[in-house]
């Protein structure tokens, strides 16, 4: 018996085997390509000649104005026209202050055109941190407000509770204190007693 072959038959096995290509072989066919040099025409900048200017004087606008300096000047100072000064208006300040604050009234409009932040420095800026403190300053006036009311009320009603006793100590003549004015006796001090017994007839 024959043996039989039992590998499959190889096909599309090329009859020639490429042959290897050596390192000089692979030099000699890479190409090097030197890179293409392009000129460009450049045109000179232009000469600019720099043209002298006026110096310029900057003037410095002062800084924005606090929202607290203003309302606690208002509040203490502003029958002086403080307030005024402060926010750059120098010349209603001064009429402010030989005016007496307006008699008073200006001092008031001043302090609540302050209170409520509509008021603006002479350069038309807002004060500084208006919303933080506008609560702040109405609770104070608020507060104070109170308190003088308050003292007021209970004074009156001191001075008209003291007001039966007060007429009559007058219309008696024992008015308290009297006669630590009038020496003690009864007369006038520094006058002699004879003149005193001349003027109680």
């Amino acid at each position: 018996m024959e043996p039989q072959n039992t590998q499959p038959p190889i096909e599309n096995i090329p009859s020639e085997m490429p042959k290897p290509i050596s390192l000089a072989q692979l030099v000699q066919s890479a190409q090097v390509v030197a890179p293409i040099e392009q000129t460009v025409a450049v045109e000179p900048a232009p000469i600019v000649t720099p043209i002298a200017k006026p110096i310029a004087i900057v003037k410095k606008s002062p800084r924005q104005r606090h929202f607290l300096a203003a309302f606690f000047i208002s509040f203490f100072w502003g029958a002086f026209g403080a307030d005024r000064m402060y926010m750059g208006y120098w010349g209603l300040g001064f009429l402010k202050l030989i005016s007496a604050g307006g008699l008073g009234i200006w001092v008031i409009i001043d302090l609540f055109l302050i209170m409520g932040g509509y008021m603006r420095d002479k350069q038309g800026r807002e004060m500084l941190q208006i919303a933080e403190y506008k609560q702040f300053a109405r609770n104070t006036v608020v507060i104070l407000a109170a308190s003088i009311g308050v003292a007021v009320l209970i004074t009156g009603i001191s001075l008209i509770s003291a007001l039966p006793q007060i007429m009559d100590s007058i219309q008696n003549g024992t008015i308290p204190g009297l006669d630590s004015l009038t020496g003690g006796s009864g007369g006038i001090p520094g006058v002699p007693a004879d003149l005193q017994a001349e003027l109680n007839r």
